[in-house]
């Protein structure tokens, strides 16, 4: 698999990697909490159920020109989420960020504008294409995957050293994937009158929990942490799968200068 050397979909350039730290008491109640807060929002409407993944491209190492010309699945994913982390307005991953994937190899991240650099980035992903947009000066950075393997990633935890490399595939819009994968178990919170799963996983010492509506697999909430370290928290604003897929999401907008990618950002392991 392929990695970019531009920064993380879902990570906003400009800025450095952040943790935050907590009592354990506030660390063990977060999912559960934030879970019970978000079920007295309205559910997001669903659109059915995904069609299944389309299947994976086999090619041959740097043979990008054997990759046929293909157009996104009928149906795609949209996810907006927002950081559970409290940034006290210092930091643009407190507003929400909305993702949309189709298939294995479209997707598209959408972040806020960052207040301290100017930049507005849009990741646009239909590999083995992609692009850095930036709406702010109308521009778009335009990288090539050489392969072999070609697919979209939208990782819920910045990959680290440190950090097992099973982490990798928790993903937004993969949620469930993951924890199916890693046996997860569920147990049942109430609080005031509110019922919420929690979906949980234990990874080499990295603790994973989704929260979810009672019986439901549309996450509410994630949370990820190691010991008293939070690595990830999110709630999830809206969560649709099934929706009828826009093409147009999956290239630069109209009105963008693409422009080739810097030197030094071509793709990489």
């Amino acid at each position: 698999m392929q990695q970019y050397a531009t920064p993380s979909p879902f990570r906003l350039p400009d800025r450095a990697p952040w943790i935050w730290t907590e009592t354990p008491d506030r660390i063990w109640t977060l999912a559960v909490v934030m879970a019970l807060l978000l079920l007295g929002a309205a559910d997001p409407a669903r659109g059915g159920d995904e069609p299944p993944a389309t299947q994976r491209d086999a090619t041959a190492a740097g043979a990008i020109e054997a990759l046929p010309p293909a157009a996104p699945p009928a149906s795609m994913a949209k996810i907006v989420v927002r950081s559970a982390i409290d940034w006290r307005g210092s930091s643009p991953d407190e507003k929400p960020k909305t993702l949309y994937r189709a298939g294995e190899r479209w997707g598209r991240i959408e972040h806020p504008k960052n207040p301290q650099t100017g930049v507005h980035p849009i990741v646009i992903v239909a590999s083995p294409d992609a692009w850095f947009v930036d709406r702010a000066r109308k521009t778009a950075e335009h990288f090539r995957d050489p392969g072999p393997t070609y697919r979209f990633r939208a990782p819920i935890v910045e990959r680290t050293p440190d950090l097992p490399e099973a982490l990798e595939e928790l993903e937004f819009g993969r949620e469930f994937a993951f924890l199916d994968a890693h046996g997860a178990t569920r147990r049942r919170e109430q609080s005031d009158r509110k019922k919420a799963d929690i979906h949980s996983v234990e990874l080499d010492g990295i603790s994973i929990e989704v929260s979810t509506k009672p019986d439901s697999r549309k996450p509410l909430a994630i949370v990820v942490r190691r010991d008293r370290t939070v690595l990830a928290a999110y709630r999830y604003e809206d969560y649709r799968e099934g929706i009828r897929t826009d093409p147009k999401l999956f290239a630069p907008p109209k009105g963008i200068r693409v422009v080739p990618a810097a030197p030094g950002a071509r793709a990489a392991r």
